[in-house]
């Protein structure tokens, strides 16, 4: 993926329409995050033999493939040399048609990261109040919480959750997302939720 920042202790990608930044932790955390990515529904199927060359991907019910029926979407999963648990998915109503053969440069952006917090439903009232709403309106719940429209999403949850596909427990890690160019959501080490207007 093109890189647009190198840094020693930081760098960016551009993933299609979105920018994702690592940055180096300065202590012994070894945070992960669940990151997905939307690639074109025409692409999926050719997406797996492009991923099989270069990760494993997770089994689940015998298959390396998932269907979501109330997305309408398919997903590949794996994870990636930090941990990060990696997500191809193909929204199957939302997805453009693309032409050329997959590669890096046919992923669309970044379509959803996790927000974990022990704050559940506070943060989730307190993002409604910030301009992003629980997916169809739903009413915020225990388990995993989609905030956002379109094809892109935070996943709302609390520390402790299996992650699909995984073995991995959620955990509470830094993270700060930008949505719109213009909300700024930061999660800080302790799981508090900062939300801020840029």
């Amino acid at each position: 993926m093109p890189a647009l920042d190198k840094q020693k202790e930081r760098f960016s990608l551009q993933i299609g329409s979105s920018v994702l930044q690592f940055v180096q932790t300065t202590d012994d955390s070894h945070p992960f995050y669940h990151v997905a990515f939307n690639i074109p529904a025409n692409r999926f199927r050719e997406a797996r033999e492009w991923l099989q060359e270069r990760v494993t991907l997770h089994m689940e019910e015998g298959s390396d493939e998932v269907f979501f029926e109330n997305f309408d979407a398919y997903s590949y999963y794996f994870t990636d040399p930090s941990g990060n648990i990696v997500e191809l998915i193909s929204r199957q109503s939302a997805s453009p048609v693309v032409e050329e053969p997959f590669g890096t440069a046919q992923i669309l952006n970044i379509s959803e990261i996790n927000v974990t917090t022990p704050l559940l439903i506070e943060t989730g009232e307190r993002l409604i109040q910030f301009g992003i709403h629980s997916r169809h309106d739903e009413e915020l719940g225990e388990g995993l919480n989609f905030m956002g429209e379109g094809d892109s999403f935070l996943l709302l949850g609390r520390p402790g959750r299996i992650w699909f596909s995984s073995d991995k427990h959620a955990e509470v890690h830094p993270v700060i997302v930008i949505v719109d160019e213009d909300k700024r959501i930061e999660v800080t080490a302790t799981g508090e939720v900062l939300l801020e207007s840029v």
